[in-house]
């Protein structure tokens, strides 16, 4: 699922992937059709996480898995940024949540936790040094970074795996 048609297009003819450019909750899914259900950095976009959470209890099989990412708020990173902490900075998230937030919502709507691990991510220099200028609040510090990034291609070099414990994975079930 990618409601994004041009993203779903992009998946299909770059990736060979069987996308459906949708939401799920207008997808059309009969009750039981899946064994697993997996939102990586989704649910701080929805409009309505408690309405999405629910369609995909109707379209779990029991017993089925869903695997929910995203940032979290509850993190020395946030405590030390405050404000400039980079997930803050992004226009598309509606939703903040805490890792006992984010549980509480998917035990709320029908899904036991099974497990909750605070995770990082692989990033290029580039990226990296991206976020540092986003935290920074400053164009000048932005413009000079991106400048360096497009000169020395750094979006594609130097992988590091950062782990912050600013992201949480929560591993749940869908109660019987």
């Amino acid at each position: 699922m990618e409601p994004d048609r041009r993203a779903a297009n992009f998946a299909r003819s770059h990736y060979r992937l069987d996308v459906k450019a949708s939401t799920l909750e207008d997808a059309g899914y009969d009750p039981a059709t899946f064994d697993a259900v997996v939102m990586l950095h989704v649910i701080e976009h929805l409009d309505d996480p408690a309405g999405t959470l629910e369609t995909i209890a109707h379209v779990l099989r029991p017993r089925g898995f869903l695997v929910v990412e995203t940032p979290v708020y509850d993190t020395l990173m946030y405590g030390v940024l405050g404000r400039r902490e980079r997930s803050l900075s992004c226009d598309g998230h509606i939703v903040f949540y805490t890792g006992r937030t984010l549980a509480a919502l998917l035990e709320r709507c029908g899904f036991e936790i099974v497990a909750q691990r605070r995770v990082g991510r692989t990033v290029s220099l580039g990226r990296l040094l991206w976020n540092i200028g986003v935290m920074s609040k400053s164009k000048t510090v932005q413009q000079v970074i991106e400048r360096l990034s497009a000169a020395w291609d750094l979006m594609h070099r130097g992988r590091l795996y950062l782990n912050t414990r600013d992201m949480v994975r929560i591993f749940a079930r869908k109660a019987p």
